[in-house]
């Protein structure tokens, strides 16, 4: 017999090798598999509406209260009065308005004096107040106590001195989708831009020259805000 026709010896696979080999693979693609799923789950759970949720400050606030059939506010029963900027007068741009992500409902309003709820609409480019609330079962409402800061306005009682007020306050009622959150059309190098528009059932209750709290007739508080974002969620 030739050394050619001797029979070869045979390679043995290591006995664990290969299914060691294949048992690490699998683990690793799992948890390679398993952290990005979680991590899609943190985004989606923690910010499911990034474009609205974040801090936004106001670049023009001309909202404003109208009573048109009272005479106790000037300027023929419509003043400058807004929720948001830090004083409702002509050319004051002060404030912020920060949205999150809600519990009942998609976003809420997290700074401010009213806290609205919104729900984004289908093609996710607006949100609006729901009416009843969804927390409390009733209106959405908020209520906000004022002073008079001139003869032909009056303003939002800061907090801290609130309690020192007269009892005047004006509690907002928005119905069903008639206060929005709007995103508008990004534009190129600048912040992203959105609006606050609508109106709400506005009830107003002022303290008279004799220290009376009386009742005003209905009137009708509009919004109209625009704002640009500065912080993201």
């Amino acid at each position: 017999m030739t050394t050619s026709d001797r029979p070869k010896p045979r390679h043995v696979q290591p006995p664990l090798r290969q299914p060691l080999a294949g048992l690490w693979k699998s683990t690793v693609s799992a948890l390679i598999a398993a952290a990005a799923l979680a991590g899609c789950d943190a985004d989606s759970a923690g910010q499911p509406f990034p474009d609205f949720e974040g801090v936004w400050s106001i670049d023009v606030d001309q909202s404003s209260l109208s009573c048109p059939q009272t005479k106790a506010i000037g300027n023929d029963g419509v003043v400058p009065f807004t929720p948001w900027a830090a004083m409702p007068l002509p050319n004051v741009t002060t404030g912020t308005v920060t949205l999150e992500a809600g519990v009942l409902t998609d976003l809420v309003e997290t700074h401010g004096l009213c806290a609205f709820n919104f729900n984004v609409s289908k093609n996710q480019t607006s949100a609006t107040v729901p009416n009843p609330d969804p927390y409390t079962g009733g209106a959405a409402a908020c209520t906000i106590p004022v002073s008079f800061v001139s003869d032909t306005a009056f303003a939002p009682t800061p907090a801290l001195n609130q309690f020192l007020g007269d009892g005047s306050r004006v509690t907002l009622t928005p119905g069903a989708d008639q206060l929005s959150f709007q995103l508008l059309a990004p534009e190129k190098g600048k912040a992203p831009a959105a609006q606050i528009l609508g109106s709400a059932a506005a009830a107003l209750m002022l303290t008279d020259s004799n220290m009376i709290l009386q009742t005003l007739p209905p009137c009708t508080f509009s919004a109209q805000v625009k704002l640009h974002k500065i912080a993201k969620p």
